[in-house]
Protein backbone atom coordinates (compact mmCIF):
# COMPACT_ATOMS: atom_id res chain seq x y z
CA UNK A 1 0.00 0.00 0.00
CA UNK A 2 1.11 3.34 -0.73
CA UNK A 3 0.34 6.60 0.64
CA UNK A 4 1.31 10.08 -1.23
CA UNK A 5 1.28 13.36 0.33
CA UNK A 6 -0.98 15.39 -2.21
CA UNK A 7 -1.28 19.47 -2.46
CA UNK A 8 -3.97 20.45 -4.34
CA UNK A 9 -4.94 23.74 -6.30
CA UNK A 10 -8.86 23.88 -7.39
CA UNK A 11 -10.29 27.36 -8.55
CA UNK A 12 -14.32 27.35 -9.33
CA UNK A 13 -16.40 29.86 -10.45
CA UNK A 14 -19.62 28.58 -8.38
CA UNK A 15 -23.13 30.17 -9.36
CA UNK A 16 -25.63 30.96 -6.10
CA UNK A 17 -29.02 32.53 -5.41
CA UNK A 18 -28.43 35.76 -6.90
CA UNK A 19 -24.44 35.89 -6.95
CA UNK A 20 -21.32 34.74 -8.72
CA UNK A 21 -18.50 33.27 -6.18
CA UNK A 22 -14.66 32.62 -7.11
CA UNK A 23 -13.79 29.58 -5.12
CA UNK A 24 -9.77 28.97 -5.17
CA UNK A 25 -8.58 26.41 -2.32
CA UNK A 26 -5.05 25.15 -1.42
CA UNK A 27 -5.34 22.31 0.05
CA UNK A 28 -4.35 18.50 1.22
CA UNK A 29 -5.54 15.53 0.32
CA UNK A 30 -3.53 11.88 0.90
CA UNK A 31 -3.55 9.00 -1.89
CA UNK A 32 -4.13 5.83 -0.84
CA UNK A 33 -3.17 3.14 -3.04
CA UNK A 34 -3.74 -0.56 -2.90
CA UNK A 35 -3.71 -3.80 -5.76
CA UNK A 36 -7.76 -3.41 -5.82
CA UNK A 37 -8.30 0.68 -5.34
CA UNK A 38 -7.13 4.23 -4.77
CA UNK A 39 -8.73 7.05 -2.57
CA UNK A 40 -8.15 10.33 -2.27
CA UNK A 41 -8.74 11.62 1.64
CA UNK A 42 -9.40 14.79 1.89
CA UNK A 43 -7.14 16.58 5.35
CA UNK A 44 -8.46 20.03 4.56
CA UNK A 45 -11.05 20.54 3.52
CA UNK A 46 -11.70 16.97 5.97
CA UNK A 47 -15.20 16.31 5.04
CA UNK A 48 -14.50 15.11 1.51
CA UNK A 49 -13.29 11.71 -0.46
CA UNK A 50 -13.07 9.85 -3.51
CA UNK A 51 -12.10 6.48 -4.64
CA UNK A 52 -11.75 3.94 -8.22
CA UNK A 53 -10.15 1.74 -9.38
CA UNK A 54 -6.92 3.47 -10.45
CA UNK A 55 -5.16 6.75 -9.13
CA UNK A 56 -6.83 8.87 -11.90
CA UNK A 57 -10.73 7.89 -10.86
CA UNK A 58 -9.69 8.38 -7.16
CA UNK A 59 -8.53 12.48 -7.80
CA UNK A 60 -11.49 12.99 -10.09
CA UNK A 61 -13.78 11.49 -7.84
CA UNK A 62 -12.65 13.87 -5.00
CA UNK A 63 -12.59 16.57 -7.18
CA UNK A 64 -16.30 15.94 -8.30
CA UNK A 65 -17.35 15.26 -4.50
CA UNK A 66 -15.77 18.41 -3.59
CA UNK A 67 -17.14 20.68 -6.35
CA UNK A 68 -20.74 18.87 -5.38
CA UNK A 69 -20.20 20.28 -2.03
CA UNK A 70 -19.78 23.95 -3.54
CA UNK A 71 -23.13 23.85 -5.30
CA UNK A 72 -24.62 22.60 -2.37
CA UNK A 73 -23.91 25.40 -0.34
CA UNK A 74 -24.70 27.52 -2.98
CA UNK A 75 -28.21 26.07 -3.49
CA UNK A 76 -28.65 26.46 0.14
CA UNK A 77 -27.42 30.01 0.50
CA UNK A 78 -29.58 32.89 0.63
CA UNK A 79 -26.41 35.16 0.06
CA UNK A 80 -22.84 35.20 -1.01
CA UNK A 81 -22.29 36.06 2.72
CA UNK A 82 -23.88 32.81 3.83
CA UNK A 83 -21.92 30.56 1.33
CA UNK A 84 -19.16 32.34 1.97
CA UNK A 85 -19.12 31.28 5.76
CA UNK A 86 -20.42 27.63 5.05
CA UNK A 87 -17.43 27.55 2.85
CA UNK A 88 -14.81 28.60 5.35
CA UNK A 89 -16.17 26.17 7.48
CA UNK A 90 -16.13 23.14 5.45
CA UNK A 91 -12.31 24.08 4.44
CA UNK A 92 -11.47 24.06 8.21
CA UNK A 93 -13.10 20.71 9.03
CA UNK A 94 -9.77 19.14 9.45
CA UNK A 95 -9.97 15.16 9.23
CA UNK A 96 -7.64 14.53 11.98
CA UNK A 97 -6.54 11.26 11.53
CA UNK A 98 -5.28 11.43 8.02
CA UNK A 99 -3.58 14.25 8.85
CA UNK A 100 -1.31 12.38 11.11
CA UNK A 101 -1.07 9.92 8.05
CA UNK A 102 -0.53 12.69 5.98
CA UNK A 103 2.48 14.45 8.31
CA UNK A 104 4.22 10.79 8.24
CA UNK A 105 3.80 10.64 4.38
CA UNK A 106 5.62 13.83 3.89
CA UNK A 107 8.57 12.53 5.73
CA UNK A 108 8.61 9.38 3.91
CA UNK A 109 8.54 11.46 0.74
CA UNK A 110 11.71 13.96 2.17
CA UNK A 111 13.60 10.84 3.07
CA UNK A 112 13.35 9.23 -0.04
CA UNK A 113 11.11 6.41 0.19
CA UNK A 114 8.54 7.15 -2.22
CA UNK A 115 8.51 6.79 -5.97
CA UNK A 116 5.76 9.29 -7.74
CA UNK A 117 7.70 10.66 -10.91
CA UNK A 118 3.94 11.11 -12.88
CA UNK A 119 3.64 14.08 -9.65
CA UNK A 120 5.50 17.26 -9.40
CA UNK A 121 7.16 17.62 -6.16
CA UNK A 122 6.54 20.65 -3.90
CA UNK A 123 8.36 22.04 -0.85
CA UNK A 124 5.77 22.29 2.01
CA UNK A 125 4.38 25.80 2.56
CA UNK A 126 1.71 25.61 4.86
CA UNK A 127 1.45 29.52 4.81
CA UNK A 128 -0.21 28.53 1.45
CA UNK A 129 -3.39 26.60 2.19
CA UNK A 130 -5.92 28.41 2.42
CA UNK A 131 -9.50 29.21 0.91
CA UNK A 132 -10.21 32.48 -0.47
CA UNK A 133 -14.03 33.67 -1.48
CA UNK A 134 -14.99 36.14 -3.54
CA UNK A 135 -18.06 37.76 -4.80
CA UNK A 136 -17.82 37.92 -8.86
CA UNK A 137 -18.42 40.86 -10.35
CA UNK A 138 -16.77 41.63 -13.66
CA UNK A 139 -16.02 37.23 -14.79
CA UNK A 140 -12.78 37.64 -16.76
CA UNK A 141 -11.19 34.24 -19.12
CA UNK A 142 -7.90 35.38 -17.69
CA UNK A 143 -8.62 34.23 -14.23
CA UNK A 144 -9.64 30.64 -15.50
CA UNK A 145 -7.13 28.21 -14.38
CA UNK A 146 -6.27 24.44 -14.39
CA UNK A 147 -6.15 22.00 -11.33
CA UNK A 148 -3.43 20.92 -9.98
CA UNK A 149 -2.28 18.19 -7.57
CA UNK A 150 1.69 18.36 -6.86
CA UNK A 151 3.78 15.46 -4.33
CA UNK A 152 4.30 17.22 -0.81
CA UNK A 153 8.02 17.13 -0.09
Amino acid sequence: MSKLPLLFTYRDLIEGNGFFAGVEVYGRGLLVEDEEECWMYGVNPGAVAGGGETRNEALSEFRTRYKSVLFDFAEDAGSFEAFRSEVEAFFHQMNEPFEQEWDEAVDAVRRGEVEADWLIKEPLDVSKLGIRIVLVEEPRAKENVLPKATLAA
